[in-house]
């Protein structure tokens, strides 16, 4: 997700100062702090503003009222008790952030899987597989008895925030559990694609450990029928799909200045 908590109060920032500042925007080469804040204050947003209702607030721009439960499956609510089986990825990154979450397949409550495209998957018994490509590591997800691995189950999948109790004066950073469902609402008022995130009632995830994220998980043996991990104290992301910038043979970016998280 862009850093929008970051841009909103960098723009906050800008207004409140603004009596201290030239409100001519220049823009000399290594501009400094004090060059860019006229310029963000008298920027203005090209792309017209939606006009989304409070549904599309809560669940999400592209939510169509009309067919509610054509895309129930891929939003959440405060009251969503989720169901999950844990997705081992983070323990794969060299970069992988400081915040506190794991990502998993989206399970149904009577112990089936979603398709990516809302459909229901059922299976008795499942494994994990960690691919290696190159130097990246992924993990699939196949039917027990597929002994030769040629059958991936395609389930949707999502990520999770979670805060572990005691969680009174943590790192601030682990804030992003609640901040990013702010400010995914702000860019989508504002008309700007931002990743899907929403507050959720707790979220039950088989294969997890009480921390997954600080134990580096990197493999889930659980069976179906194995008792869940409950985390209650959680948002549910879903990802924005992006096209990967290739820096190779394009002078305008840097791969050392692209970080993904």
């Amino acid at each position: 997700m862009l850093r929008s908590s970051i841009l909103i109060s960098f723009a906050f920032f800008a207004a409140v100062n603004a009596g201290a500042q030239t409100s001519v925007c220049e823009v000399p080469d290594n501009m400094k702090k004090e060059q860019k804040l006229p310029c963000v204050r008298t920027a203005s947003i090209l792309l017209d503003r939606p006009a989304l209702s409070p549904e599309q607030l809560a669940n999400g721009p592209d939510f169509n009222a009309a067919q509610p439960e054509k895309s129930r499956f891929a939003y959440f609510t405060e009251s969503d008790n989720i169901a999950c089986y844990f997705r081992p990825h983070y323990a794969f990154k060299a970069i992988k952030g400081e915040s506190m979450k794991f990502q998993c397949w989206h399970m149904t409550q009577d112990g089936g899987f979603f398709s990516r495209k809302g459909e229901t998957i059922h299976v008795d018994d499942i494994k994990v597989v960690i691919k290696t490509n190159g130097r990246e590591k992924s993990a699939s997800l196949f039917a027990g008895n597929d002994t030769n691995n040629e059958h991936e189950i395609k389930a949707d999948h999502f990520k999770i925030k979670y805060l572990k109790p005691p969680y009174p004066n943590h790192n601030v950073r682990f804030n992003e559990v609640f901040t990013e469902v702010a400010a995914s609402r702000i860019m989508w008022f504002l008309g700007f694609p931002a990743d899907h995130v929403y507050p959720v009632g707790s979220a039950a995830c088989i294969g997890c450990t009480a921390d997954p994220f600080d134990a580096d998980l990197k493999d889930n043996k659980a069976s179906l029928k194995d008792a869940p991990t409950v985390f209650k104290v959680v948002s549910a992301e879903r990802e924005t799909p992006w096209d990967q910038i290739k820096p190779d043979g394009d002078e305008t970016w840097s791969s050392r200045c692209i970080q993904f998280e």
